[in-house]
């Protein structure tokens, strides 16, 4: 005889979280070994900025170029997922935008061993426009398929995200104390992040099939969380709502106008104003969070805050400390049930008054070298808490035909405020 069932889905329960907190890697994998090669973009495409004509030996605009190329498209092709997202199985998504980001960024590295000229710059910005559609079809897609399992899935899944820009971080101070900053210690450095985002996406292409055919991961589709067992006592489940809280809604008692034949769910833009109709704080919370964080990071830390002790360390440090902070946020949610938030009102709440930090951090922690770091890691800490909660909270306050549905559409409010802080960092570029 076997173990008893509860051990058994325990075990395989810890399992999937660590293929989880992968999969969470990987969307994010492209991004950061992209950006976080900055100089080394700024160095081999020189560009004379259109706010200062003299900034053109320091190529400061270069990599704003490809901020414009990653960041208008991926949203869009969100939008157009979500819309149709049943025109194409989750799990066709998930392996083509795992797979086609590989090939992307090893496209890229290629590129990397051809001269810096215009010919190379458009082919490694049209590789990086690439990357962003495939994240925006994969993505929604893994946290659709996430939303039909308990919410700790959706948090692991988030952690991930945060987990990939720590490594960045980590790998990122080694290149910089390994290798030079002339153009071959640059483009060696380069070319170790990519190689290594490579491997990474290269995985999750990997793992997510054999998955699948073990039958450990679920098809996300209208109904599926219904047909999984919706309500079934899971050991991984989360703890019952104490009295006083506000917690997810009953399910088809506030959905009578859903309480269908899972092949009769709603489909398309029915489905998809039903779900921003029951979660619309959750989706405003999103927004405000990264309308905030993208505001500031990187943009306010890399250019806005100096320090002539620590020198061209001082950014990279800020960067860190936030990267560890908006870990740590991520990960409390995910390994203490007393933490987790379900309520739609204190999460938007909450997320609100980190609008406080535009001007504590603009007007007096850039001056001030600790309380930079503070505020930093307070930034950080924050962002990785509320999106956790955030995520994570919005299939349980939907039917459950619409589960999937919800995941999509919290990635969609999530991209939505991450364009709108990214194009407000750009302001910068005005002073």
């Amino acid at each position: 005889m076997g173990p008893p069932v509860t051990e058994v889905r325990r075990h395989l329960s810890w399992g999937m979280f660590a293929a989880y907190l992968m999969f969470g890697s990987g969307f994010l994998v492209s991004w950061n070994a992209i950006f976080s090669i900055a100089n080394y973009w700024i160095t081999r495409y020189p560009m004379r900025s259109p706010f200062s004509p003299q900034s053109q030996a320091q190529g400061k605009n270069s990599i704003n170029l490809f901020t414009i190329v990653y960041l208008p498209v991926n949203p869009v092709t969100i939008l157009i997922t979500t819309r149709w997202h049943s025109s194409m199985p989750t799990h066709t998504r998930i392996i083509v935008g795992y797979g086609g980001a590989t090939l992307c960024l090893a496209t890229i590295l290629l590129v990397t061993l051809a001269p810096g000229n215009d010919a190379s710059l458009a082919g490694t910005l049209a590789a990086t426009g690439v990357c962003s559609i495939l994240d925006a079809v994969s993505h929604p897609a893994m946290y659709a398929e996430a939303a039909l399992r308990p919410p700790q899935y959706t948090r692991v899944l988030v952690l991930g995200a945060s987990l990939a820009g720590v490594v960045n971080n980590i790998l990122r101070i080694i290149t910089m104390a390994a290798f030079d900053s002339e153009a071959d210690g640059l483009a060696n450095g380069a070319r170790i992040f990519l190689a290594l985002a490579a491997l990474c996406t290269g995985a999750c292409t990997v793992l997510y099939p054999l998955l699948r055919r073990r039958g450990l991961l679920v098809e996300a589709g209208p109904g599926a969380r219904l047909e999984a067992g919706e309500g079934e006592q899971d050991p991984d489940a989360e703890p019952v709502e104490k009295e006083g809280q506000e917690g997810p809604k009953p399910g088809k008692e506030d959905h009578a106008a859903l309480a269908v034949a899972p092949g009769e769910a709603l489909q398309g833009r029915a489905a998809v104003l039903q779900v921003i109709c029951d979660t619309w704080r959750l989706c405003v919370a999103l927004i405000l969070i990264y309308i905030v964080t993208l505001s500031i990071f990187p943009g306010v830390l890399v250019e806005d805050a100096h320090s002539s002790r620590l020198g061209g360390w001082y950014p990279i440090i800020l960067v860190t400390i936030y990267n560890v902070g908006d870990m740590l946020g991520r990960i409390l949610p995910a390994t203490f049930a007393a933490l987790v938030w379900t309520g739609q009102n204190i999460i938007l709440i909450s997320s609100s008054i980190r609008l406080l930090f535009l001007p504590a951090i603009i007007f007096f922690g850039v001056q001030v070298v600790p309380v930079m770091a503070v505020l930093t890691f307070l930034l950080g800490f924050s962002n990785g808490l509320f999106t956790s909660h955030a995520m994570a909270a919005g299939p349980s306050h939907v039917h459950p035909i619409l589960s999937d549905m919800a995941g999509s559409v919290m990635v969609l409010a999530l991209i939505v405020g991450l364009n709108i802080g990214a194009g407000l960092s750009f302001l910068w570029l005005l002073e």
